[in-house]
């Protein structure tokens, strides 16, 4: 497993084991205890985490990926536990922090073994203990990390992980402690430059990864930000001098090597460097882009290699000192769109190609001054089509193909100047199709071909005096045809289908007569039929379904009349139609149809009349999975190859009754199936299953609100 996965699957599983007594008897009721996990990381073939197994307080864990977790140790002895903070994976060793009772935190790292977790440093400062924080970056050879906890005291350090390489960052002469109040900075090969508080002043310094000492290379008299390492190693940022403003200026690292690239806005005016951006293209290869302000061309896009002569102006939309203002620098394959104001254009969308090195605005919509406030919503092969706003705040659909030289507006879908709100945009039939309104045909189907004019492709509810919005919705492509659900007054909302012309968009079938719906839903393709569930007033919710005409438009089987079996979960699989469906006999079960033949139960999970509630049907792997309950071991999951020898539990997970587990959202990925289960009143955990050696491994505690760090996680992988 190469470090690029390891860092995708700790985003992705993480991975923990509730371990110790799943329960606790009180009276005759069962309560699920939570091992509650955080700090999941992923390390090498390991998760490494907290966890709390009711019988040794929260201690460091580790789990395979198969769920064989094992306590590593146990630092604090007793039911209490130890308070284990801050984990940080770092060439395949765990740096950890852990605050005894009473104590202030350490420095502590683990091999995964309980003689290899030791201290690394107690971080003491001329006989004061210093409380380990966090890990705050890495180069390959070491890590640095604060202490103290309270903004303006939080002191700098630098670790290879060993305790005599564990040292404090001092400034090179003074021999001060570097205080470390907030992070502006990078590394570069093995040293850190950062901002550092200096002489009540800000400065950029630079920490010697061979010494751990802190050299000022340069004071400014503000806080220097935008850092950008170069290729070269050196690095660019926005330091601010009382002579210059905020500047671009470039170090390496010594203080000689610190030099202004450029006063752009000359004087102590600041140029207000951003958006800095990292601009790929041939013939051009990379570029580093800036914006900035300068008294003859204003707010503008810059390029820059890091020298005084190769950092210009790179193009002035604006002419003269008025600024364009460009923002949301965005790029691919060597096309860069951003939004910015032209001369007489106001606010638009503007395009730059690397292949013709010409930039254009591909908008004019809000006339003048005025900002259209673009903003792209559908990439379609004929072209970028985004809503956007004139003059008038009329929001309509516009488009840029490619061929225009400008976007342009698709239709006055409303015309004046009221919004037509485009929404629901798909593709179907090399045409983009999507819902607008307009005040004669209300809220209905439009269709727009890349060589054709916009039209309505039909006016479904054509009665204008009735709050004339049919509301198509959800638009299945079936075969060369479009299938969705609308209503047109006469019919309530009931099934269309659409082969992309006006003549062709026709009423599918009336299935419940008259103005009352029938409420089409859950339309699912398999093979050259579409099923889907719908109510004709006789039958209740059955299911029906389509091959595309109004005759084989059918209720071609009744499953519980004369009451509603309850269908849900319609799902595709291998050519036949899985789903789950009430029957008095049976209860709740899990049903099959199967190509020219009837509908049937496929298991009756639960024997007899009680229901198995089979639900969060996920296809995975040549299976069908889903949470049913057999009456004994209560909610599990459970798979399906669509025959009943083949439709098993896959483990007893709870051996003993629950008042309630609730599984959902079931997701595959990364070669195992994810789901989100609720026990009892231990909230929400996750867990995965895994077919090797079919290893079902209850994952982490996603109530607790430190998940959130770990979906979106700030620790690096592994060198």
């Amino acid at each position: 497993m190469d470090g690029a996965t390891r860092g995708l699957y700790g985003a992705m599983i993480i991975l923990m084991m509730l371990v110790g007594p799943w329960v606790y008897a009180q009276g005759n009721d069962f309560e699920p205890l939570s091992s509650n996990p955080e700090e999941v990381v992923v390390m090498g073939d390991w998760v490494y985490f907290s966890a709390d197994d009711g019988r040794r307080g929260r201690e460091l864990w580790r789990s395979d990926i198969d769920g064989n977790a094992e306590c590593i140790t146990e630092l604090t002895r007793g039911a209490e536990g130890s308070e284990i903070y801050a984990f940080y994976p770092f060439r395949g060793t765990l740096y950890f922090g852990y605050r005894p009772a009473g104590e202030k935190g350490q420095l502590w790292r683990s091999d995964g073994t309980a003689a290899g977790t030791v201290m690394v440093s107690r971080c003491v400062v001329e006989d004061q203990i210093q409380s380990f924080n966090e890990i705050v970056d890495h180069t390959e050879n070491s890590f640095f990390f604060t202490t103290g906890e309270d903004v303006g005291s939080k002191l700098l350090w630098q670790s290879n992980g060993t305790e005599e390489g564990t040292k404090l960052i001092r400034e090179a002469g003074a021999r001060n402690p570097v205080a470390f109040n907030s992070f502006h900075g990078t590394t570069s090969g093995e040293d850190l430059y950062f901002n550092m508080d200096w002489k009540k002043k800000s400065a950029i310094a630079r920490v010697d990864g061979a010494t751990a000492l802190a050299h000022v290379i340069r004071g400014f008299v503000s806080e220097t930000n935008s850092y950008f390492t170069m290729d070269s190693g050196d690095v660019l940022f926005q330091g601010w001098g009382p002579d210059t403003g905020g500047e671009l200026w470039r170090t390496g690292p010594t203080s000689d090597s610190c030099q202004l690239v450029l006063d752009i806005y000359p004087g102590p005016e600041s140029s207000g460097l951003g958006d800095m951006h990292r601009f790929v293209s041939d013939p051009f290869g990379v570029k580093i882009l800036f914006v900035a302000k300068s008294p003859d061309y204003g707010r503008e896009l810059w390029t820059t290699d890091g020298t005084p002569e190769g950092t210009r102006l790179w193009k002035d939309l604006l002419e003269g000192a008025p600024s364009s203002n460009p923002y949301r620098l965005i790029s691919e394959q060597g096309v860069l769109f951003f939004v910015a104001i032209g001369e007489g254009i106001g606010k638009e969308m503007w395009r730059y190609g690397a292949n013709t090195d010409a930039f254009r605005a591909i908008s004019d919509i809000n006339p003048g001054l005025g900002s259209s406030e673009p903003y792209a919503t559908w990439l379609t092969s004929s072209g970028l089509y985004f809503s956007a706003q004139d003059e008038y705040q009329d929001e309509e659909l516009y488009c840029f193909d490619g061929n225009e030289k400008h976007a342009v507006r698709v239709a006055d879908i409303y015309p004046g100047h009221t919004s037509s709100y485009p929404s629901y945009t798909t593709s179907f039939g090399g045409a983009i199709v999507f819902v607008a309104t307009n005040p004669i045909e209300g809220r209905e189907l439009q269709i727009k071909h890349s060589n054709e004019a916009h039209r309505v492709l039909v006016d479904i509810w054509s009665d204008g005096s009735v709050n004339p919005a049919s509301s198509p919705n959800q638009f299945t492509v079936f075969g060369d045809r479009m299938v969705f659900v609308a209503n047109d007054l006469q019919h309530g909302n009931e099934l269309w289908v659409s082969d992309g012309t006006s003549t062709g968009t026709v009423l599918l079938k009336d299935i419940l007569r008259g103005r009352k719906s029938s409420n089409p839903s859950q339309l699912t393709v398999v093979g050259d039929l579409l099923y889907f569930v719908a109510d004709d007033g006789i039958h209740g919710y059955e299911l029906w379904r389509t091959d595309g005409t109004t005759e084989g438009t059918t209720l071609p089987f009744e499953i519980a009349w004369p009451v509603s079996p309850e269908i849900r979960h319609l799902t595709a699989f291998k050519g036949n139609l899985l789903f789950r469906a009430n029957r008095e006999a049976e209860g709740a079960e899990l049903w099959i149809v199967r190509p020219g033949r009837e509908p049937d139960v496929l298991r009756d999970i639960n024997a007899g009349p009680d229901s198995s509630n089979p639900s969060d049907l996920v296809v995975w792997n040549d299976h069908v999975y889903f949470q049913a309950d057999d009456g004994i071991n209560g909610a599990e999951v459970w798979r399906t190859d669509g025959s009943e020898k083949g439709t098993v539990m896959l483990k007893d997970v709870v051996s003993v009754p629950l008042k309630k587990i609730s599984a959902r959202e079931m997701q595959p990925g990364l070669g195992r199936l994810f789901l989100a289960a609720e026990v009892d009143d231990a909230g929400a955990e996750v867990w995965s299953y895994s077919e090797a050696g079919h290893a079902f491994s209850p994952v982490r505690d996603i109530a607790s609100p430190s998940a959130f760090n770990v979906l979106n996680p700030a620790y690096p992988s592994a060198p």
